[in-house]
């Protein structure tokens, strides 16, 4: 539901009076904090000064040019020449646009990227905040609107980059099939980014300039930056890096037609989707958020959703199946508005699921919504509006926010008319408005749409069957009762208080509980929290770790089921679920400031009777075995299980996952004992509070629901299984895509004892095999796209190092990229780190981990592993000092514990 509000929230109106009745054609205002305008040329450019985080901004460049502007024989160019941008410009030769960044502390992939749609091109930078970094950025960002050299010898060399990309999977012949029937004879159906290969392996400079001239236009092109900047600054840089850009060629017009709407069905089918889903899809027309009466609209669609939500909810309390409906919007191209209602089907019973979408769309047309349940979402979308208004935005969203104007005309609003009018308009909406909105919406043809892993084997003449034949629902008389959460007459335990490091207090409660707290104002009326313990999957094996995750998480709390619990609390601006991991479990929650109280009970509540329901139980195995007999259908998953029946020799209990088998056999009061042990006392668990809280308020309200938990009993955690992993090769050829996946697992068991200053060695190590994977294997020999480069030096739940590289390419060259990965550890073994690279990777780690100091999770991370396992408290400082101290020695040194461990895994296509 979040996401609904956050999408509106970039189209409020200012309003002159808080009276003043409201004007459906009203124009919405642009934030007026927002710094706009357009240089002489027609480049536009956005302004916005934000803080979050610190000494950092994130730097746009948009152009309005995608697939759409292709030719017939130009299927793939638009993507290829924001290749190509990288690769040679007027002030950068060949790779030095990246090395130049990169030595200011900017990761390549992570801070600087750029992607291509239909109908835009956009380039993104995130960078520190200083005159040395505004004018590299700045000429880079200049380079790409007009310089780009499309040197012929790049031209071919880049050629393999992008074919290697340019996989054909389940995603693209799912987007593909979809597109025929949402947008059929259109030149979205037919004009994919990613191109045509032939095309692409054919591409010469010329068609590439020719391409770059036509489409890249001063009046196509728009700047955006949002940051912790000089407006004043910034904008001078604008005009002096974008002024005198003129255009080079001519735009051919766009055709962009989408043929009317019309009622029908299809079935796509994929087995590599893993998921089997049913919708009903209603065409509205596209209406740009830029009027009140878009802007109510919005709302309205808010409504649909969360009372649905709920109203299915009601109707599922003693149901075995946990059918759930699903209200959604979307935009196709600017073009028109698709509303869906969805929902999972299970079994294959798609009879099942299509006849209770279709009786849902008639009750609600024909009862309505319950007024009991307008009225609790009502209360909970003003709450949210109040919050919202005390909020931050990041950066990163204000962009977002920024972008959806500039490429779809959705307006971005202040803060203050954003709440201004969203409680006007609550206040004006009423359930007739809301029902009377579902009705015209879903006045119209509808299409019905199935996605599974297998034809269902139903015609279009047995789904207009099942709609003649759905009996209404009749949502209008849900109704909760006299129910409330357990904790409502508790008095404030007593506690001791001292200071912690970092900026922190600890309090100590008297049943054995410990509360860390680290104001943190950055996230303005935001709070986290975590209740964690040791002990996790390595202790009760992942399966049995994963069903309790999932019965805990079920929706209930007591005695309260999935729908009295979601009324008693959808009015408070919180979620708090229940979390395991390897090592650790527990809870983890966010909520508005003010909501921290609702939040805290409950967290008392679950922690005081972790009930859990029979109907919840058989919910869950009922969704679970569905889920996994699509699952286990699914290329990836049987070999990503192949990968640890292999890999693991001994302790692979703690690292399979869930089989049909478990979730049959599972019983519930096995479920319920291993709830009430691990939830049997507070002081097993470490609470943190991390956020923009009142301490003594915060105090008081953890004295009331963490000091009045049972303390805890005391029992030991049960010994954790060694874990012993092989060396070798496992070579398989029934992958869905065309090219091969290939992981390559450096894993070492055998260390001794745990060092921390090893983390800062293997995170340098991840940085140095990254960097050399994209000059000597992607660059040098476009035989990859891109890798997927991660590490880790872990204490808990067994010490251990590892590295992991994943790609894929075509399967010709699998044996020689494994090679060259191989190689590339043994240069860095034999020889080391370079200075450059060194240097680029301690500039990158300090400055996003300092942008990342500036966050709830950060700190509920570094605290809890603190805490649990005395790792050290973030200190700029001190960190920094520890990541300057890595020298080139260390990461030879990191290399060479991996050397003797490396396990690779290549799944190649099938065979035809």
């Amino acid at each position: 539901m979040k996401k609904f509000i956050l999408f509106i929230s970039a189209a409020l109106c200012f309003l002159s009076s808080a009276n003043a009745a409201l004007d459906p054609a009203a124009p919405l205002k642009f934030d007026e904090n927002v710094v706009r305008g357009e240089l002489a040329n027609g480049v536009k450019f956005y302004i916005l000064k934000n803080d979050v985080p610190k000494k950092s901004a994130l730097f746009y460049l948009d152009v309005a040019a995608g697939s759409v502007d292709e030719n017939d024989d130009e299927q793939g160019l638009a993507h290829f020449v924001e290749h190509m941008a990288f690769n040679g410009s007027e002030h950068f030769d060949k790779n030095e646009l990246v090395h130049t960044l990169q030595r200011l502390g900017v990761k390549f992939g992570a801070d600087l990227n750029a992607q291509t749609g239909f109908e835009n091109t956009t380039y993104n930078i995130q960078a520190q905040v200083n005159d040395e970094t505004l004018k590299d950025v700045f000429l880079v960002l200049q380079d790409y609107a007009g310089g780009v050299k499309f040197d012929e010898n790049e031209t071919q060399k880049e050629k393999g980059v992008i074919l290697e990309e340019a996989k054909k999977d389940f995603e693209r012949r799912f987007y593909e099939k979809r597109a025929a029937y949402l947008y059929p004879d259109s030149i979205f159906a037919r004009r994919f980014p990613i191109g045509k290969n032939e095309i692409i392996s054919g591409a010469t400079s010329e068609q590439l300039k020719k391409f770059y001239a036509r489409n890249y236009l001063p009046s196509s092109i728009s700047v955006i930056v949002v940051g912790d900047v000089d407006v004043d600054k910034i904008k001078a840089l604008i005009e002096g890096h974008f002024g005198s850009l003129k255009p080079k060629g001519e735009r051919i017009p766009r055709d962009l037609h989408l043929r009317p709407f019309k009622a029908g069905f299809s079935n796509i089918y994929e087995t590599e989707l893993g998921t089997n889903v049913a919708s009903v899809l209603y065409a509205g027309e596209y209406e740009p958020l830029s009027t009140v009466g878009t802007f109510k609209n919005a709302w309205l669609q808010v409504y649909v959703a969360s009372l649905m939500s709920l109203g299915y909810d009601a109707m599922n309390v003693n149901s075995k199946t946990p059918l759930k409906a699903y209200f959604g919007s979307d935009d196709l191209f600017k073009s028109r508005r698709l509303y869906s209602l969805s929902a999972n089907i299970f079994d294959f019973d798609t009879n099942a699921t299509l006849s209770s979408l279709f009786s849902a769309i008639k009750g609600v047309r024909e009862h309505g919504f319950s007024a009991e349940d307008f009225e609790s979402v009502k209360e909970r979308l003003k709450n949210s509006v109040e919050a919202d208004l005390l909020k931050n935005d990041t950066q990163g969203s204000q962009v977002d926010a920024i972008l959806d104007y500039v490429q779809n005309g959705n307006f971005k609003l202040s803060k203050k008319d954003e709440h201004d009018l969203s409680l006007k308009i609550l206040d004006e909406i009423t359930l007739k408005d809301v029902n009377e909105f579902f009705l015209r919406i879903t006045d119209g043809a509808h299409f019905t749409e199935l996605i599974s892993t297998k034809n269902l084997g139903l015609s279009e003449a047995d789904v207009n069957k099942l709609y003649a034949d759905a009996v209404p629902f009749d949502f209008s008389g849900a109704s909760l009762g006299k129910k409330e959460l357990a904790g409502a007459n508790l008095n404030p335990a007593k506690f001791s208080a001292k200071k912690g490091g970092s900026g922190t207090e600890i309090l100590e409660f008297s049943n054995g509980a410990k509360v860390i707290l680290k104001p943190l104002k950055s996230e303005k009326n935001r709070v986290k929290i975590v209740a964690v313990r040791r002990g996790g999957y390595a202790n009760l094996g992942r399966a049995r770790g994963e069903i309790l995750t999932s019965l805990l998480n079920s929706g209930t709390i007591g005695s309260l089921n999935e729908y009295e619990a979601k009324r008693l609390t959808a009015k408070f601006d919180y979620a708090l679920k229940f979390r395991m991991d390897d090592s650790t479990s527990g809870f983890r929650g966010s909520s508005a400031s003010k909501d921290l109280q609702a939040m805290a009970r409950e967290l008392y509540a679950r922690f005081s009777e972790p009930l859990i329901h029979e109907s919840a139980f058989v919910k869950y195995q009922t969704d679970a075995l569905s889920a996994i007999a699509l699952r286990d259908e699914t290329a990836q998953f049987k070999f990503s299980e192949q990968i640890l029946k292999s890999l693991y020799v001994e302790g692979l209990s703690q690292k399979l996952p869930l089989s049909a088998s478990d979730v049959k056999n599972a019983n519930l009061s096995e479920f319920q004992k291993d709830a009430d042990e691990i939830l049997s006392g507070a002081g097993d668990f470490i609470f943190i509070l991390s956020g923009d809280f009142d301490p003594k308020a915060a105090k008081e309200i953890l004295a009331k629901y963490v000091g009045n938990l049972k303390p805890s009993k005391g029992s030991a955690a049960p010994k954790i299984p060694a874990l012993k992993t092989a060396n070798g090769t496992l070579e398989q050829n029934y992958g869905d895509s065309d090219k091969s996946e290939v992981q390559m697992i450096f894993l070492n068991y055998e260390l001794g004892n745990f060092d921390f200053a090893n983390t800062y060695k293997f995170q340098a190590l991840r940085s140095v095999v990254d960097t050399r994977i994209v000059e000597q294997i992607r660059e040098a020999r476009g035989q990859i796209y891109s890798a997927l480069v991660r590490s880790s030096y872990v204490q808990f739940p067994h010490i251990a190092a590892s590295l992991n590289v994943s790609f894929s390419c075509e399967p010709k060259n699998t044996a020689a990229v494994v090679a060259e990965v191989r190689e590339i550890l043994k240069q860095i073994e034999n020889s080391g780190a370079k200075d450059n690279e060194l240097q680029n990777f301690k500039k990158a780690q300090i400055l996003s981990t300092k942008r990342a100091a500036q966050t709830n999770d950060f700190w509920l991370g570094n605290i809890a592993a603190n805490a649990l396992y005395g790792y050290p408290l973030y200190d700029e400082k001190s960190y920094a000092a520890s990541i300057n101290a890595v020298k080139s020695a260390d990461v030879q040194e990191a290399a060479r514990i991996l050397r003797e461990h490396l396990f690779t895994a290549i799944l190649n296509p099938k065979e035809h």
